[in-house]
């Protein structure tokens, strides 16, 4: 995360914990029982959505607009900085003696060595083979030639959690937004009046 972009390209990382830790579940759980919660003591009857004065429509979509374009004129200064690795993936000769780190990649054993697979699906071999299976990993390593790494640590991450969170966070959210404006339910208040 870039805090102060674009004062400042140093990502910002705690790592505390890893995302399918006991901290993360708990927070997940927390936020399911709120949505749950929130979804069902929401009033039954919300102002119109649409109803906004012109200029915030405006404003709404000037914000959208430099939230598109504004990070495609600040794109060189992550670069600049290596920011995930870029650019030392990106310069493959002077890649031997680089450190990398990779984070949440596919990784494949093979039958000589493994391989990881970079944000552009390049796959890079690692110098041992730490998992017997396939799976989706963060690794840190350094590159001791240009097609190979050694691994100095390995995290493996579990299947579907983050995904199959993030769609579920998303689902309720959406029920969330769309339940005030869906149309048996003023069909539904009507009938009670």
């Amino acid at each position: 995360m870039h805090l102060i972009a674009p004062l400042s390209w140093q990502l910002l990382s705690f790592g505390w914990f890893w995302p399918e830790s006991i901290p993360t579940v708990v927070l997940s759980l927390s936020g399911l029982i709120y949505m749950i919660w929130a979804i069902l003591r929401q009033p039954a009857r919300s102002p119109a959505p649409y109803a906004r004065p012109v200029w915030q429509w405006v404003a709404a979509l000037g914000l959208v607009a430099a939230y598109v374009l504004v990070p495609i004129g600040l794109r060189h200064g992550p670069y600049a900085h290596d920011n995930h690795y870029v650019q030392t993936l990106r310069n493959h000769p002077q890649r031997t003696g680089r450190q990398v780190e990779m984070d949440r990649r596919p990784y494949t054993p093979r039958a000589r060595g493994a391989a990881v697979a970079t944000l552009v699906d390049e796959q890079i071999r690692v110098s041992s083979q730490p998992l017997p299976h396939a799976a989706t990993v963060s690794l840190r390593g350094t590159f001791i030639d240009p097609d190979t790494i050694h691994i100095d640590a390995l995290h493996e991450h579990w299947p579907w959690f983050r995904d199959g969170a993030s769609y579920l966070g998303i689902l309720l959210i959406s029920v969330l937004w769309l339940k005030p404006v869906h149309p048996k339910r003023d069909l539904v208040q009507r009938n009670r009046l």
